[in-house]
């Protein structure tokens, strides 16, 4: 009997560290996972602005940086020969779409896997500057 309680004693000790090594193991693939930086595809861009390889955060930055340069552009506005030098800042230029860098993250992400395979097919393409 002594024998028997000696081997369910080992037996449980055995099933009790197996039972915290694997839930070590899952607990280190998801610290892993949620420390795993998502980053634009390459051959992405927003307007004129290369995204490829940033995380929503930077791409936003970029593309703010992009907008506040075009805000110094200047203007010249003609009407009926009149003329007025103006800046874009000054026509209220901004950036409008700032949701479009989160769905720049999730191209190829996201939506059906025939959706996926088409955002694939256009990145594949080169990007043609206006």
């Amino acid at each position: 009997m002594k024998n028997m309680k000696k081997r369910w004693s080992i037996f449980a000790v055995g099933i009790a560290a197996v039972v915290l090594v694997v839930g070590a193991i899952i607990t280190v693939n998801v610290k892993a996972k949620e420390e795993e930086k998502l980053v634009i595809p390459d051959r992405v861009y927003i307007g004129d602005v290369s995204v490829a390889g940033m995380t929503a955060e930077e791409a936003s930055k970029a593309v703010e940086e992009y907008v506040e340069k075009l805000e110094d552009t200047p203007i010249k506005l003609e009407a009926d020969g009149n003329s007025i030098d103006v800046t874009a800042k000054d026509l209220g230029v901004k950036w409008g779409n700032k949701e479009i860098a989160e769905k720049a993250l999730n191209l190829g992400r996201t939506g059906n896997r025939q959706r996926q395979q088409q955002i694939v097919m256009m990145l594949l393409q080169p990007h043609r500057h206006r």
